[in-house]
């Protein structure tokens, strides 16, 4: 059956001449309603109840008409919800949206429209703008593919003359068509975890469980020894049937396990300790300065006050450095210049490390208000310092922040906290600048009291530089020397731990 068109429509109705008029004007509310008079139109305080006329389309009806007495109800998405906020209180959605591409510059605009028609069984559901922070789907593109590009509604109206009709051209709703979905009722749209939508009974489904769980929670050996009976286990189809192919399978599993060697050896690459060299036979060539974190910014060490305050001898008075500093600012003395100099950086270096070490947590600055309270100031121009700029340069401190602090995910404010594990390579590079200073000795007694450890924690780290102990008693003294061999032939073995013993059944 051929379509009628809407000039052949016409003709039938006798209209002979059609005069175009827009109207901008949106839609007035219907007569009867509370407070409505001729003149009024709407406003946003309604959230576009009245922001008529409203085209909606349903695929899912395929041409047929809807259900008889369904009630439709109309939303705006509440202005004012910016980025921001939408973050703060959809993190997931926002997330995967801002993932894909999705740009959040502007949630929603004013004429944005959520459409609910509540029928019998099934919700009739749609909105005019695609992309997805509503939780009912994205909308349907619009055939145009335009954003600018404005939907109207012609109103045909005869006129007082004979023949002679105006066509009225109105804007829809939201400037654009809204498309319609059909939602059971019994059913929820809302997003599901893996766990409701998995099916047990599949093997694949729970070895894929059994998998994330065992990288969640499993040791690290127990983690190896599945590796190695998955490798094992792993055949292809098309050689099980060949003896040949299936022990080639099975040895080639077995030569990717790692001996304990191997295992120990790959795990002191991995030493919490300063940058090194293992295979160096020096001490200045297995610890080298320029591997050292933030050695691009030693030049902002202020080594030129030192040395002078060392030369009048005002270094012991100073109170912007630490003790240990001035113990180390003796060895400050003879050698050329640039010597002096170099010293002089690595004990200023220690001297911010053991600042920073009586910070657990170091949050942003905040500005501060101006006095009649009204404007803030402008924000600090370095958020994150752990003693006054005059000490420490405000960029060295906040690259050693960064280099050795954690930044807390968890706090509404940003700051940086420092683990156990951080704390000790801090220690670990002030007693290595100790050794350095001092031509790779040290006594307990010189460094010690000042970190505030005891002798058994002092012991602990010197060994995990690799020294060896040369004198006992009350001020032990310990010194790095390889004779010849590299580093990683005098670095503490790393052992697994011992298990414990099973206890006796009575």
């Amino acid at each position: 059956m051929a379509t009628e068109s809407a000039l052949e429509s016409w003709r039938k109705r006798g209209v002979e001449r059609v005069r175009l008029r827009l109207s901008t004007e949106r839609a007035k509310k219907a007569r009867g309603s509370e407070s409505a008079s001729e003149s009024e139109v709407d406003s946003d305080d309604d959230a576009g109840a009245y922001d008529g006329p409203y085209v909606l389309r349903c695929l899912a009806t395929q041409g047929a008409r809807l259900e008889e007495n369904v009630d439709f109800h109309v939303w705006r998405p509440r202005r004012g919800l910016d980025a921001e906020e939408m973050r703060a209180r959809h993190k997931d959605v926002v997330g995967e949206s801002v993932a894909r591409g999705v740009k959040r510059e502007d949630m929603f605009r004013e004429n944005n429209l959520i459409v609910r028609g509540r029928g019998e069984g099934v919700d009739y559901v749609g909105k005019n703008f695609t992309h997805d922070l509503t939780g009912i789907g994205r909308a349907y593109e619009r055939e145009s593919g335009s954003d600018t590009m404005t939907t109207m509604l012609g109103r045909l109206r005869k006129t007082s003359e004979s023949g002679t009709y105006d066509l009225e051209l109105i804007p829809i709703a939201g400037g654009r068509v809204i498309d319609m979905d059909v939602r059971l009722h019994q059913h929820n749209y809302t997003k599901h975890s893996k766990a409701e939508l998995a099916d047990l009974s599949d093997p694949a489904v729970r070895a894929a469980i059994n998998a994330k769980q065992l990288e969640a929670f499993a040791s690290d050996k127990r983690k190896r020894l599945v590796n190695r009976m998955n490798a094992a286990r792993k055949l292809d189809v098309s050689a099980i049937a060949s003896p040949v192919q299936m022990e080639m399978h099975i040895a080639d599993g077995a030569a990717n396990v790692k001996t304990r060697a191997e295992l120990v050896s790959e795990a002191g690459k991995t030493r919490n300790i300063p940058p090194h060299e293992a295979t160096a036979t020096e001490p200045s060539l297995a610890y080298p300065i320029e591997s050292m974190p933030c050695y691009e910014l030693f030049h902002k060490l202020r080594s030129k006050d030192l040395l002078a305050a060392v030369e009048s001898g005002d270094v012991a008075s100073d109170e912007k450095y630490e003790p240990l500093t001035k113990v180390l600012a003796a060895r400050l003395v003879g050698g050329s210049k640039a010597e002096l100099i170099k010293r002089a950086q690595l004990v200023l270096y220690a001297d911010a490390l053991c600042k920073m070490l009586g910070r657990d947590r170091i949050k942003e600055a905040r500005a501060k208000e101006q006095e009649d309270g009204q404007k803030p100031v402008v924000p600090p121009e370095h958020p994150f310092l752990f003693t006054k700029s005059e000490n420490v340069d405000p960029l060295l401190q906040g690259a050693l922040i960064r280099s050795f602090m954690e930044e807390d995910m968890s706090s509404d404010v940003r700051q940086f906290i420092m683990a156990k594990h951080r704390k000790d390579l801090v220690i670990l590079n002030v007693v290595l600048i100790a050794l350095r200073v001092n031509n790779w000795s040290i006594t307990f007694e010189e460094v010690r009291p000042h970190l505030k450890l005891d002798s058994k924690q002092m012991t602990a780290y010197v060994r995990q530089l690799g020294c060896k102990s040369v004198r006992g008693g009350k001020d032990p003294l310990w010194n790095l020397d390889l004779k010849g061999r590299a580093l990683e032939t005098v670095l503490p073995e790393i052992r697994a731990r011992a298990k414990a013993r099973a206890k006796k059944s009575t």
